[in-house]
């Protein structure tokens, strides 16, 4: 067996692996570089395989840096079958829809892929249930769920041939999540490769709920504006049913308007809606709540005085509607900015985060009079202690290999795996690196 690391090597985004099991070849995930440019550069580079000689492809969960390069592939002669949930499949149809929009707006020559990619892609698909044994070819498959988003997954692959098996952890939740069920950890595995997007750091104790609500009530009472930039898949619908038990609660006004300003978010929720027997709550609705579907009814939030929360995307505020608000309101004393997830590198609400006084929106400056503030305890990635008790419950590991993290992170995770469990060894695998498991 052999592994090649063809993304989210050194980096968060662009998941991918080449797995080759005899003469069988399997990708893991193909997902979009996001953050800085030099990353981001990397959507275009070449092909370091040939699509067309991939046998399939098995999908851990549909975020962009995992499922966003899917129609790439195809359009350039992968025709295998794409396995997935079924959830994570109807979660990558919005994802990469909106991605090939954006490409087409963004682009003035050839998109990286249009709509018709997206249709061929989706015709690929075929669907799989947790710990569904699925056999293909010379590899025994299993999907177990990963706890971060609805229908994430981590799959481990077994060769029938050897008895050796690999486990990709794909995104491990921050366990227990208030939406879906709690991390299933996985008995066995010779080698295990394991994200670390939060390796360096431990999240913090506190409530998030009370936290949330700290920012809420000032809102409420102060008649202040809540600017909250959030992903559209899990991060928004963790948020709209925290919202919706204060509102029931009384912990705020049952008439405080909320405005869910993400056309992406709302056919987001209603899909986890529609699976509401994978998740713990489905309160996602609450008086106040204002979607807007339009651009015009979005740009009519600035007309309502008052107090106000608007939760709009992107996460890290590079593209979206987020970044009109910023434009209206970040000069605003009365405003109050809030992160709830993850800003990589070179985006702007990595810069606002950091302490910007200036920024430039649309070639516009902007000076940051807003509050900025940060919840830490929403994160749907574990963190180091989450992560080395997932590892520690897979037996008679002989290798790790920690991809999905900056060295900042994925060094100080290496270094306490190696002093609190019985891996045999940890490696920081880097771009296009190629290791052989087993002869």
């Amino acid at each position: 067996m052999e592994l090649k690391f063809l993304g989210a090597s050194g980096t968060v985004t662009g998941s991918s692996y080449l797995l080759t099991a005899n003469k069988t070849k399997v990708l893991i995930d193909f997902g979009m570089f996001q953050g800085t440019s030099a990353e981001e550069e990397l959507n275009f580079r070449p092909f370091s395989f040939n699509p067309k000689e991939v046998d399939a492809l098995f999908l851990t969960h549909a975020h962009l840096d995992h499922c966003g390069r899917l129609p790439l592939l195809v359009k350039n002669g992968f025709s295998g079958p794409i396995f997935a949930t079924t959830a994570t499949r109807e979660l990558a149809e919005i994802v990469m829809f909106d991605s090939a929009k954006i490409a087409e707006y963004e682009n003035f020559y050839e998109p990286m892929y249009t709509d018709s990619d997206v249709v061929d892609t989706l015709a690929l698909f075929k669907l799989v249930s947790f710990h569904e044994q699925v056999v293909f070819r010379n590899l025994l498959v299993e999907y177990f769920n990963a706890g971060h988003i609805l229908g994430a997954a981590s799959i481990k692959f077994t060769n029938k041939t050897s008895g050796k098996s690999v486990i990709f952890s794909g995104d491990i939740g921050s366990y227990p999540d208030p939406l879906v069920p709690y991390t299933e950890f996985i008995d066995s595995a010779d080698w295990v490769v394991m994200e670390s997007t939060y390796g360096g750091k431990i999240h913090p104790t506190s409530d998030p709920v009370t936290e949330f609500a700290r920012f809420l009530v000032e809102a409420d009472r102060g008649k202040r504006t809540l600017l909250i930039p959030a992903f559209a898949i899990q991060k928004t619908q963790v948020l709209l049913e925290m919202i919706s038990a204060m509102k029931r609660q009384g912990v705020v006004s049952a008439d405080l308007p909320v405005y869910l300003d993400s056309p992406m978010a709302f056919d987001v929720t209603k899909i986890y809606m529609d699976h509401k027997d994978e998740i713990s709550t489905s309160n996602f609705s609450f008086p106040g709540l204002v979607f807007t579907a339009k651009g015009g009814q979005s740009k009519k939030i600035h007309k309502q005085k008052g107090a106000k929360v608007i939760i709009a995307g992107s996460g890290m505020m590079n593209g979206g509607r987020i970044l009109s608000h910023a434009k209206k309101y970040l000069n605003q004393k009365r405003t109050m900015l809030l992160f709830v997830g993850y800003q990589a590198e070179e985006t702007l609400g990595r810069e606002i985060k950091e302490g910007a006084e200036r920024v430039f929106i649309d070639g516009k400056e902007i000076f940051v009079n807003a509050q900025i503030d940060a919840i830490e305890t929403l994160s749907s990635h574990a963190d180091q202690p989450r992560l080395i008790n997932w590892l520690k419950q897979i037996k008679n590991v002989e290798e790790v290999f920690l991809t999905h993290g900056e060295d900042e992170a994925r060094i100080p995770l290496a270094l306490n795996i190696r002093r609190e469990t019985e891996v045999g060894e940890v490696n920081l695998p880097v771009l296009d690196e190629e290791v052989v498991l087993v002869e």
